[in-house]
């Protein structure tokens, strides 16, 4: 999977998603690694869309780091009980002021404890800062 730009209307974001990810039971699975601008002060909005039902449990949804773009450690927990039953985007405010990694990446089910269902999707979303309105996308 790789990261591209999208807009969301009516406001224009600095956004990236990942192309739509089926559900694996039983596994975890990691974004590929991003990067942020800190020009929004080192805050994100993190999160998934579930495009497709998967099942009913209690799945994790977290925020890994590392120094070498290998060997990824916990950083933030985003959620422990995201509901892969529902469609619909599940997004969260992260203050990233006090990590200095250059890399980072989300986990769906990082433990691979959970089992989502093999037939549920969905993407992987970050949001860097928003940029003006749809009207005039590049204000300040």
């Amino acid at each position: 999977m790789a990261w591209t730009n999208a807009t969301l209307s009516p406001r224009k974001y600095l956004q990236a998603t990942s192309s739509e990810i089926t559900m694996t039971s039983g596994a975890a699975i990691n974004s590929d690694p991003f990067d942020f601008d800190l020009s929004g002060n080192g805050y994100l909005w993190l999160g998934v869309k579930i495009t497709t039902l998967g099942s009913d449990v209690a799945t994790t949804l977290k925020l890994q780091t590392s120094y070498d773009g290998v060997t990824y450690t916990n950083a933030l927990t985003l959620s422990s009980d995201l509901d892969p039953h529902l469609v619909g985007f599940k997004m969260f405010y992260v203050d990233l002021t006090s990590y200095t990694a250059p890399y980072m990446r989300m986990v769906f089910n990082d433990a691979g404890v959970t089992n989502p269902g093999a037939t549920g999707k969905f993407i992987f979303y970050y949001i860097s800062r928003i940029l003006g309105t749809a009207s005039d996308p590049y204000a300040s």
